[in-house]
């Protein structure tokens, strides 16, 4: 597998497993401390209140991204905040074609490019429904007017 597909591009097939686990965990460590420090307490304060108040939150993403939506609705549900994150990328559409000013929208992208998740945001836009987008990098996506958290 090419380097820039591995899952961590520092490792080695001579590695032992406890290098391994030590590189994997510096990594992931590594990204939370990134995170910590980029975050806007804020905009997590702003977004909180959305998504409490929200009629209904569809969670939208394909690929790894799909897995965090996946994981964000399990969070949700474990607070008591209803979520649907949906693997079929047209029940995607179709469930964003659906949502209405009350409605939330939440976009998961690692690098904003994804023509699935763009084409879900543009029709819950169009809806008027309130879009929140996580993405590594703010710069990266395309659109104007969306809240930003960092993933």
């Amino acid at each position: 597998v090419p380097s820039t597909q591995q899952y961590h591009p520092a490792l080695t097939k001579d590695d032992s497993t406890e290098s391994i686990c030590q590189k994997i965990f510096a990594s992931e460590t590594s990204a939370l401390t990134k995170t910590l420090q980029n975050l806007n307490i804020q905009i997590i304060e702003q977004v909180a209140g959305i998504l409490s108040t929200a009629r209904r939150i569809l969670l939208c993403g394909t690929g790894g991204s799909q897995v965090v939506a996946r994981d964000a609705q399990h969070k949700l549900l474990k607070v008591g905040i209803h979520a649907s994150a949906v693997e079929d990328k047209d029940i995607q559409l179709m469930e964003a074609s659906l949502l209405e000013r009350e409605d939330v929208l939440v976009a998961f992208s690692h690098s904003g490019n994804n023509v699935h998740t763009l084409r879900a945001v543009e029709l819950a836009r169009q809806n008027r429904a309130t879009i929140v987008v996580l993405l590594r990098e703010k710069r990266s996506w395309p659109r104007r007017q969306i809240i930003h958290l960092p993933q």
